[in-house]
């Protein structure tokens, strides 16, 4: 068994710039200004813990009894810059002057059921039912990598400079909620592809396949 979890989180920036001073219009004329932002992605996953403190009752839901189960966390955070031009008298031209995201898998517990003594039939064939599905983790993960890459420069672009009643706090996370809403279909079709392909493994002619390898299995 399998389950996933993404979190989120958030930190700002802000650049101040010289106030314009052509007519109080976005963009103002700044070397550079035009230029859309520049996003830059982090990756990485961690290596599988393995856990043998858990019972099958704690595993298990309702009359789904558990042998194991596999926890995997991912995080996307993102850190932006805002450049931000003054126009008077109450006013401001913002730009999105770089998004930095950071993208993991944070955590991957494996749990076996306490009743399986290690080195046994039945610890052997749980642990080799559970490490297909971090296999699903780490190779979902990696085939989405330049989608997810592709999806936050694309979000970012479309960022272009705009003016505004002068609200710098707001502004920004306002910014940084515009890309989260725009990255969150790439997310969602990522997570229905670990659901799918977890899915895939956990059915009964699995569960029976798994049962077949050893003639003696905990009660």
């Amino acid at each position: 068994m399998a389950k996933g979890l993404s979190m989120a989180a958030v930190a700002l920036a802000l650049v101040w710039a010289a106030p314009a001073e052509a007519a109080p219009a976005c963009p103002p004329q700044i070397p550079g200004w035009e230029r859309p932002a520049a996003a830059t992605l982090d990756t990485g996953k961690v290596q599988p813990v393995y856990r043998h403190d858990r019972t099958v009752n704690d595993l298990s839901i309702g009359v789904l009894r558990r042998q194991g189960l596999t926890n995997v966390q991912t995080q996307l955070q993102l850190s932006v810059e805002v450049e931000i031009v003054p126009v008077p008298p109450q006013s401001a031209c913002y730009r999105l002057k770089t998004v930095k995201g950071r993208w993991q898998i944070i955590n991957i517990e494996v749990f076996i059921a306490f009743e399986h003594q290690p080195g046994s039939c039945s610890y052997t064939a749980t642990r080799d039912h559970e490490n297909q599905h971090v296999a699903v983790a780490q190779t979902t993960y990696d085939a989405h990598l330049p989608v997810v890459t592709a999806a936050l420069t694309s979000a970012a672009n479309r960022v272009r400079p705009f003016q505004s009643v002068r609200d710098d706090g707001t502004i920004t996370n306002n910014l940084v909620k515009q890309l989260q809403a725009e990255l969150a279909p790439t997310l969602a079709a990522y997570e229905a592809e670990i659901k799918r392909r977890n899915g895939d493994l956990d059915t009964p002619g699995s569960y029976r396949e798994v049962a077949s390898r050893c003639k003696v299995w905990p009660k």
